[in-house]
């Protein structure tokens, strides 16, 4: 991989601020808007527990037979589980991608330095992080750039542009585990053993 690919998605600290800022706007308002929605969730939930209790009282007072009591309670069961399983998954998500984007920001305004200056280990791991469907052409490893790095740097013709926070925060609440982060941008993260594909990505470094 040339360094050249690196250079394309570069952002100066300027810019990586600003991007920051615009992040943690957007998490705040998607928090709150998350808070608004786990608020309901659990007052419907309550709901549905009253609506239990009401069910197994008019059962006591023989108003349903076992057979209406077991069907209607069933269904509020399932729709108290509904309800457990939306509110799980709020449970840390705008943590989650704003992290996740913090890290595509760091990356884009670390990784061509890191890449020109670094072990082959340190640059098989940016190569990794950056792009996908490798192949190794003329002893040149061409690749397509992960969709964040894509969509940074299409905001470079047309900077600071809302659409790209936005983008970058909705691909990692997709696809939260997609890109493989190098050392540099995990903190305090253990190496791993290299699979097969990364050690054939590896042999298609070649210097700056």
């Amino acid at each position: 991989m040339r360094v050249e690919i690196l250079g394309r998605i570069e952002v100066n600290d300027a810019y990586r601020d600003w991007a920051l800022a615009n992040l943690h706007v957007v998490h705040d308002e998607d928090t709150k808007s998350s808070q608004s929605a786990v608020q309901s969730l659990q007052n419907a939930d309550v709901d549905i527990q009253k609506q239990v209790h009401a069910l197994l009282d008019l059962r006591l007072k023989r108003f349903l037979t076992d057979a209406e009591y077991g069907e209607k309670k069933r269904a509020l069961v399932a729709e108290q589980l509904r309800l457990q399983e939306q509110l799980n998954d709020f449970d840390g998500r705008p943590k989650q991608w704003l992290e996740l984007s913090e890290k595509a920001f760091f990356f884009a305004n670390q990784a061509r330095n890191r890449f020109t200056g670094g072990s082959m280990e340190e640059k098989r791991e940016i190569a990794i992080a950056v792009g996908s469907n490798f192949v190794l052409r003329d002893r040149i490893l061409r690749i397509e750039l992960q969709k964040p790095f894509r969509l940074i740097e299409e905001a470079r013709q047309n900077p600071r542009h809302r659409g790209l926070v936005d983008g970058i925060r909705t691909f990692f609440e997709e696809h939260p585990k997609l890109i493989q982060w190098p050392s540099f941008c995990r903190e305090g993260a253990s190496s791993t053993a290299s699979s097969p594909h990364e050690t054939s990505v590896a042999s298609g470094l070649s210097e700056a």
